[in-house]
């Protein structure tokens, strides 16, 4: 036994590790709130809530949630739009969140001198669905 430990060990110690490299594109956040409480993303109880936790929706009958904002002088902008309506005790939800970058400068290097050549822009789109269920007063499990 002592054996097969010191093998399991030797293998986890001399394995590399690899990190994956993607992009969170609404790691700026999804409302003015979760903004405003420094990128918190457990704060929304409307169909907003879908990006963020989909457990604490507590809306009573529907909720319609939109968000825009942009940053570094029009040039990288974000938006978000939500719906959600109860059905029975569950809340159902929907949305789509976007973050967009224009004018990114497109070189070329002729004569070993930089010159831009024209533009294109970057655009990331998350869709979502997402299902609550209220289980007791203090419990809901939901799903994304």
């Amino acid at each position: 036994m002592k054996k097969l430990l010191l093998v399991v060990l030797g293998l986890l110690l001399t394995t590399g590790l690899f990190a994956s490299d993607y992009n969170m594109f609404y790691h700026i956040g999804t409302s003015a709130k979760s903004i405003a409480l420094g990128g918190t993303q457990l704060s929304s109880n409307t169909s907003g809530s879908l990006f963020e936790n989909p457990a604490s929706a507590s809306y009573e009958k529907w909720t319609i949630d939109s968000f825009y904002t942009n940053i570094m002088d029009n040039e990288h902008t974000f938006f978000s739009g939500s719906a959600g309506f109860k059905w029975g005790n569950y809340r159902l939800m929907m949305g789509a969140y976007r973050s967009s970058i224009s004018d990114i400068a497109q070189t070329d290097r002729p004569n070993g001198i930089i010159v831009q050549t024209g533009t294109f822009g970057y655009y990331n789109q998350l869709l979502k669905v997402g299902v609550q269920r209220q289980v007791r007063e203090r419990l809901s499990f939901g799903l994304s």
